[in-house]
């Protein structure tokens, strides 16, 4: 529930700035910055979280408490250094965009884009400090804190998109997200402080420390893959018609929404169980941890990757045709989520494939795939872009990500002889066909309500309302349907647990 409040204040976020700005070059301005945020997010918090809770959970498992708190205290120091200075690196960057450059024809885009990257450039140094924080409560399996962190600093960036974003234009947004960081940090520390003591005394941490700063830079190849995936999608896009960077947000955001609801809770939850099955050298669990998890993800994945191509048009009226955003817009941005949406199950299985190298401490596997993942990214890009414009750009990235994911799945198959890639194969398939027969009655309804009956609705998003709403009633029925008469074995075990669940409330009743 906290992670889909974050998601949603998220968006609402996303849809005041396309109110106020559509898609012009001040909001490809500062997606690109906000992009860049979020990559530096992922070094400096993600990467850094995913590198201590394996190295701390074997310190605490095989060390004991007080060993394990001093590798904590030495991590805090590290990460702290490393914030510090990739906040002088953004500050610099921006300065010279914005000011040292501007007397010898930088591009427009450039610098808007050095303005913004200036004044956000504390927010960056404030991470390290939020990092020694998140990594000691989701060790400890305190997940609910850091995510009302992340509320609390999406929260702060609506509000200035509110009222400020309209008045004085993006700079406001670039201040509040420095502001945004104070904020995430001071909910974090109270409870961050409970479970750790700082301890600086006796016991020699280096060999912890160096495992981090090895690892840090191949976890955040992984984790930072989406991002940097969309990041070089917008770079590509930035030589395109103004509006074109801000268009492939707006259908990103849209097509992560589901990842950001159903995977990210998942990735961030499962990575302390896997490490502790790592630790305990316990790979029959798992590998049936793995299998499970990714059957869960696919039989999900498949179906509202496509709902979201069935909906794309509506979806996008819906969320963000207002104000400055009009009908051209919301086709464009369409477009692209189309090409979005069928790389979502491969976006989706390969972060948990992250997580599970992550837990192993493969770094060359991580290495290895997420590598991979840029260079196809870049080089699919460089051609379709070409061909095909802002579409181009989308369509690398699922390609690439698809890819990637299929690389990741047979180098596990081989480091973990217990993950039976053939049960994946199986759900993969026939809920591919169950999704397959809800796409055709959707598309039947569809062609019936809007040519059939010639329906005429004048509310604005009536029409979209209406669509999304019997998609969903239609799709989701049909589809479970199918995948029940296709016999998957989730649906099987569903139908176990609610009986029992049924049986039990009746016991109770009486």
């Amino acid at each position: 529930m906290a992670t889909l409040l974050t998601r949603a204040t998220n968006f609402l976020t996303q849809m005041v700035i396309a109110h106020h700005f559509g898609v012009n070059l001040d909001a490809d301005a500062y997606f690109l910055v906000e992009n860049g945020m979020l990559i530096a997010g992922s070094f400096l918090i993600t990467s850094f979280s995913v590198a201590f809770i394996p190295i701390w959970t074997n310190s605490h498992i095989h060390e004991g408490p007080r060993a394990a708190n001093r590798f904590h205290y030495g991590f805090v120091v590290l990460a702290m250094a490393a914030s510090l200075g990739l906040s002088v690196v953004v500050g610099l960057v921006g300065f010279a965009f914005s000011s040292l450059l501007l007397q010898s024809g930088v591009d427009p885009l450039l610098q808007a884009t050095g303005r913004l990257m200036l004044v956000a450039s504390p927010a960056v140094a404030l991470m390290g400090f939020t990092v020694g924080c998140t990594s000691i409560l989701q060790a400890n399996r305190h997940f609910l804190i850091p995510e009302l962190g992340n509320i609390s600093y999406n929260l702060v960036l609506l509000v200035a998109a509110l009222f400020f974003a309209a008045r004085l234009g993006m700079i406001s947004l670039a201040w509040a997200t420095v502001l945004a960081a104070v904020v995430r940090l001071l909910v974090q520390v109270p409870a961050s402080r409970k479970i750790s003591s700082f301890q600086t005394g006796k016991g020699d941490q280096s060999a912890g420390l160096g495992l981090v700063q090895k690892r840090v830079l191949p976890i955040f190849a992984a984790y930072a893959g989406t991002q940097v995936t969309l990041l070089l999608g917008n770079l590509m896009a930035s030589n395109l018609p103004a509006g074109s960077v801000s268009a492939l947000v707006y259908a990103s955001r849209v097509m992560l929404l589901p990842v950001g609801i159903l995977v990210l809770p998942l990735q961030t939850t499962i990575l302390p169980t896997l490490s502790q099955q790592v630790a305990h050298k316990d790979l029959r669990l798992l590998g049936k941890t793995m299998l499970d998890t990714f059957r869960m993800l696919v039989l999900v994945g498949i179906p509202i990757s496509v709902g979201i191509v069935f909906l794309r048009l509506p979806l996008v009226q819906l969320l963000y045709q207002r104000g400055a955003f009009d009908a051209a817009a919301s086709a464009l941005t369409a477009d692209l989520l189309a090409f979005f949406a069928l790389g979502l199950p491969a976006v989706a299985l390969l972060m948990l494939i992250n997580s599970v190298y992550c837990a192993m401490g493969d770094m060359q596997a991580l290495v290895l795939v997420n590598g991979f993942h840029w260079a196809a990214t870049a080089l699919l890009g460089a051609v379709l872009v070409r061909v095909a414009g802002a579409s181009g750009a989308a369509m690398s990235i699922s390609i690439s990500t698809t890819l990637a994911c299929v690389l990741g799945l047979a180098r596990l198959k081989k480091s973990i002889p217990t993950f039976k890639l053939n049960g994946l194969v199986e759900v993969v398939a026939k809920s591919a066909i169950a999704s397959g027969v809800m796409f055709l009655l959707l598309t039947g309804a569809n062609l019936l309500m809007t040519q059939g009956l010639k329906l005429q609705l004048t509310w604005q998003w009536t029409e979209a309302v209406l669509q999304i709403v019997l998609a969903v009633l239609l799709g989701g029925s049909s589809f479970t349907i199918a995948a029940w008469l296709l016999k998957i074995d989730e649906f099987q075990v569903w139908r176990e647990r609610m009986s029992f669940s049924k049986s039990s409330l009746r016991i109770r009743a009486r």
